[in-house]
């Protein structure tokens, strides 16, 4: 399989994936999240479409987009109003979440050759063992980095490296399965290959424009 052949040619020895548009679809609970927040302030909604493109660097950039859009952001008024949406996410988090087709298969591919997996999410930590429990895929992770488990998140190389350290790997040996700039800006930051998946939410950017060692279509792609 695909990947197979990058884990062997780069004596790869950890796999780091991004969570939201490369192992899970969630995208639905975000926008409904998002309009209720927006609903709430009786601002305009701005329907999952939108929503799609805005997703990658956390909920509070995905928030200050949103009120944007709607035309009243400002530092304070994210601030005054940011927990609204994050009550409407804790109401509406991994309601609709599903795993895309072939993850659990290429996760258990994986685990089977000894190769230690990661996930590095720009979600809130305290949202992500819940979403992998529910979906049948905790057991797989070694490590679980969030948006806020250190200071910084991706695209910074951060991240990245506190989870090779953690797992006592070499960044040599890692390997990053994304699907939007900041997961590429992380990888390259931080001196790791990466591959994104077409799959996801790419904020609009082409991913062939980006620095990558593949662009494939979707997680199946990785195990043919």
């Amino acid at each position: 399989m695909y990947i197979q052949d990058v884990i062997q040619q780069q004596n790869i020895k950890l796999v780091i994936f991004d969570l939201d548009g490369t192992l899970v679809d969630s995208v639905p609970e975000i926008a409904a999240s998002v309009d209720d927040a927006l609903d709430e302030l009786n601002l305009p909604k701005a329907g999952e479409d939108r929503v799609r493109l805005w997703v990658g660097n956390g909920l509070k950039k995905l928030w200050e987009r949103a009120l944007t859009f709607a035309g009243v952001y400002s530092e304070n008024y994210l601030a005054k109003t940011y927990d609204g949406l994050l009550r409407h996410y804790e109401k509406h988090v991994n309601q609709t979440t599903c795993l895309y087709d072939g993850v659990t298969e290429l996760l258990t591919a994986l685990k089977e050759q000894n190769i230690k997996l990661a996930i590095c999410t720009n979600k809130m930590e305290k949202f992500v063992p819940r979403i992998l429990a529910s979906q049948g895929i905790d057991q797989f992770f070694d490590v679980i980095g969030g948006g806020d488990t250190l200071h910084d998140k991706k695209p910074s190389a951060v991240p990245l490296l506190h989870i090779c350290n953690a797992l006592h790997i070499e960044k040599d040996h890692a390997l990053m399965v994304g699907d939007s700039p900041a997961d590429a800006g992380a990888a390259n930051a931080a001196d790791v290959p990466v591959i994104l998946l077409e799959q996801g939410y790419n904020q609009g950017v082409n991913l062939d424009s980006l620095l990558t060692i593949a662009v494939k279509p979707d997680i199946r792609s990785l195990l043919s």
